[in-house]
């Protein structure tokens, strides 16, 4: 049976209704289902890093009133990799980027930082990369992505490339 199950709320058909996504694992396989209504209505395979899997939850990343649904689809020392799924032609799919499943890193330490946000206005995903020498000013790389939905495959497409520079200070008191 399945074990290791997570379940998240995602709207799925864009009708201001909370679907469920579910995450669960058979024997040495990890699986994604998307519920509607209660009802499992795609169940595919997820190729990913692991150890563990985990449903995140759904944002909606392009400009339909769908969300695509986000998974951890592994973790290392301090980051977890994150990657999507988008529910259309009644089934789950992964969305790729390079011809490959899309997962990017999210997490940090004293040297480093990357993540994932919702860019705003329903356009897109910001994947951010940053280093620092000094555990308080980090500088790094920003992408926009957006996802085209025309291919067989939802795929995200890269727009704009951007320096980041952020400062960490604490706040200092006398």
């Amino acid at each position: 049976g399945a074990t290791a199950f997570t379940t998240a709320p995602v709207d799925f058909n864009g009708e201001n209704v909370a679907d469920t996504f579910r995450v669960y694992r058979v024997g040495a396989t990890w699986h994604a289902r998307a519920q509607i209504a209660g009802v499992a209505v795609s169940d595919v395979v997820v190729v990913g890093q692991g150890p563990s899997m985990t449903a995140i939850g759904g944002a909606t990343i392009n400009n339909d009133t769908k969300q695509e649904a986000w998974i951890k689809v592994g973790s290392g020392s301090s980051t977890d990799l994150v990657s999507f799924f988008v529910f259309r032609q009644c089934g789950l799919q992964r969305v790729r980027l390079n011809n490959s499943p899309a997962a990017f890193p999210v997490g940090a330490t004293v040297m480093h930082a990357d993540g994932i946000q919702c860019y705003g206005f329903n356009v897109g995903i910001e994947v951010f990369k940053t280093n620092s020498t000094d555990g308080i000013t980090f500088t790094g790389t920003s992408k926009i992505y957006t996802i085209n939905l025309s291919g067989a495959a939802p795929t995200l497409v890269l727009g704009a490339t951007a320096t980041q520079s952020e400062s960490n200070r604490s706040e200092e008191h006398t």
